[in-house]
């Protein structure tokens, strides 16, 4: 099973110095999301999973990946969804992860922010 991942992490306020020096806004290392999916053998449908980590938690990939892979894992209902891809055509990782950011936005409802900084592997 090769599973990808995206990450997300919240953008940081910017402080009055941040704005005196002409930056706007950074990436906050509090808080993120990691997606992972991985294509079920034989079909055209994605096996996917949530890793939240919250605003007051300090954003880390490894421990996100840990827990994302033993939900795709994990036979328990609710752990993880299947979500199919049949009828598009040559779906690209960028492609992949606007599906995946549809279903999530529209199905969990999860962001009360905006995000930036993604990576898929």
């Amino acid at each position: 099973m090769s599973i990808k991942f995206i990450h997300r992490r919240y953008l940081a306020d910017a402080s009055a110095k941040d704005l005196k020096e002409g930056r706007s806004v950074g990436i906050s290392c509090k808080g993120g999301i990691t997606i992972g999916y991985v294509w079920l053998p034989g079909s055209e449908k994605i096996k996917l999973a949530v890793a939240r980590c919250c605003m007051t938690d300090n954003f880390n990939r490894r421990v996100a990946r840990d827990i994302v892979t033993g939900r795709l894992q994990s036979k328990r209902p609710g752990r993880y969804e299947e979500i199919d891809l049949t009828g598009i055509q040559e779906p690209s990782p960028q492609k992949i992860e606007d599906i995946v950011w549809g279903w999530l936005e529209n199905k969990e409802r999860l962001w009360d922010a905006e995000v930036i900084s993604h990576s898929v592997h």
